[in-house]
């Protein structure tokens, strides 16, 4: 970045530290749905080296104009917990759905769009995290694959679906379906899958609204990175606080889950720190309806929208106006505005 200096070439360089990426122990085995006998999740332990906390930086000063250099450097380390991240998510609602749905379209998208918004509000509220609606499709004539009983092989066969037949650009995709698996949970998912084509993505089965929403909030939960532990959650210091209505990721509680426990946050913090999620931080360019101003997405004909009339009085009020920049505003929020 520039510095305040007699030379007007004068810039800093930051060096940022080096990350370990979170290693695949067993690609096709990372499953999270059945119990923990037979079942592998992604994990790992490694850490920045010693004595590294990510808060150092080497500064450079170059005159006359920048040299080349080999390592790619970047203005700082990002701060994975206050700056927003954003899942672009496509659904898939099948054939079973569709039936449940009064075999309408526009219905089982009505449903849709209702879960979404629902787990929308429980990942913006806890985690700093939006889940955008990309894409929809409705298998109103018959599935397109082979979809059971058996969760896993379900699950299986969506994500060579998605690899082989989804063209859509998002960072997960997930099925709808109308039936009931025959498993303990509601859902199934690739533990840390996010961004990948053949491991981001989950099933959820069939359910009204509130329960359906809760069960695309641990699906995707698993693709960021959190685990669903029994024992671990039940005891300790990742105890669940509300034993009456549980938490999201748990296997406790008597009725919906609302919120995340401070374990699972943080296994989705680390997630990030670690080099997973990579392409949450890139904010959405397309949506599955119309252009909204007011949704807190830059879409095409807007120049700015900073959200909500709340949204927007606490962060972007005096540079953006009806999604437009108001005079001299070079953006609609933070230090430039």
């Amino acid at each position: 970045e520039p510095v305040c200096s007699r030379e007007q070439e004068d810039h800093v360089l930051y060096r940022m530290p080096n990350i370990d990426l979170l290693e695949l122990s067993c690609p096709g085995c990372i499953l999270n749905i059945s119990e923990p006998k037979g079942q592998t999740d992604v994990h790992s332990d490694n850490k920045l080296k010693d004595g590294d906390d990510g808060s150092k930086e080497e500064k450079h000063v170059s005159r006359k104009g920048l040299r080349r250099s080999k390592r790619q450097v970047r203005r700082g380390q990002r701060n994975v917990q206050t700056e927003t991240k954003y899942i672009e998510l496509m659904i898939i609602n099948d054939y079973e759905m569709f039936v449940q749905l009064r075999r309408s379209t526009l219905q089982t998208k009505i449903f849709a769009k209702s879960v979404v918004n629902m787990a929308d509000l429980i990942y913006k509220e806890q985690l700093n995290t939006r889940i955008v609606l990309v894409a929809m499709e409705t298998w109103s004539s018959e599935n397109k694959i082979a979809i059971g009983d058996d969760a896993l092989l379900t699950l299986r066969d969506f994500m060579k679906y998605r690899k082989e037949s989804i063209k859509e650009r998002c960072d997960a995709v997930h099925l709808f379906s109308g039936r009931t698996f025959m498993s303990s949970r509601s859902e199934a998912a690739y533990i840390g899958g996010i961004c990948s084509v053949t491991r981001g993505g989950g099933i959820n089965e069939f359910g009204s609204v509130g329960p359906m929403a809760i069960t695309l909030c641990q699906s995707l939960g698993q693709n960021i990175g959190m685990h669903r532990n029994k024992e671990r959650m039940t005891a300790g210091g990742c105890r669940c606080p509300d034993l009456w209505q549980g938490c999201i990721m748990d296997d406790t509680g008597y009725n919906l889950p609302r919120k995340f426990s401070r374990c699972s946050i943080e296994e989705y913090l680390r997630f990030l720190q670690q080099g997973g999620g990579s392409c949450l931080f890139n904010k959405p360019t397309k949506l599955l309806d119309p252009s909204d101003c007011g949704n807190g997405y830059v879409e095409p004909g807007e120049e700015c929208d900073c959200g909500s009339l709340l949204e927007c009085t606490q962060s972007g009020a005096n540079c953006c106006k009806k999604c437009t920049l108001t005079h001299n505003a070079m953006c609609s929020n933070g230090l430039c505005c």
